[in-house]
């Protein structure tokens, strides 16, 4: 009796991590999927390509952002930031959406780039995009 328990505990734990370790495969693939699409569009962006980075916008951004105010806005962006290669500084995903974080150089000092993403059909589509002076 003993050593039947023995097996079916020691089954328990054989499946208990299968799931954690699913779990965490799955994590780390949306992670990767995440700051792929976010590296695209800020890429875009600094390149001043405003028509690539836009249609990575979700429908949010979308009904947010008309296309020719995107433009504006790449356009001034493009010119600003002296650095093409944003240097990466964080990711936190829930599932739903993702929050990535840069850091780059501008005119006047170093900023954070923040790029939200929410996980639409399709994939990963850009929510919203802000920067912030990062105190000298």
């Amino acid at each position: 009796m003993r050593k039947k328990l023995m097996v079916l505990f020691a089954v328990f734990l054989f499946v208990v991590a299968v799931i954690a370790v699913t779990q965490a495969l799955l994590v780390s693939s949306q992670n990767s999927k995440a700051k792929d699409s976010a590296n695209s569009f800020v890429s875009f962006v600094l390149a001043g390509n405003a028509d690539s980075s836009y249609k990575l916008f979700g429908t949010k951004a979308q009904s947010d952002t008309s296309k020719s105010d995107w433009q504006d806005k790449v356009a001034r962006l493009s010119l600003f930031f002296t650095a093409r290669q944003p240097t990466f500084q964080s990711l936190s995903n829930n599932g739903k959406y993702s929050l990535v974080n840069y850091k780059i150089e501008g005119n006047d000092g170093t900023y954070q780039l923040n790029v939200v993403l929410a996980k639409e059909t399709g994939g990963w589509k850009v929510q919203s995009f802000t920067s912030e002076r990062l105190p000298s």
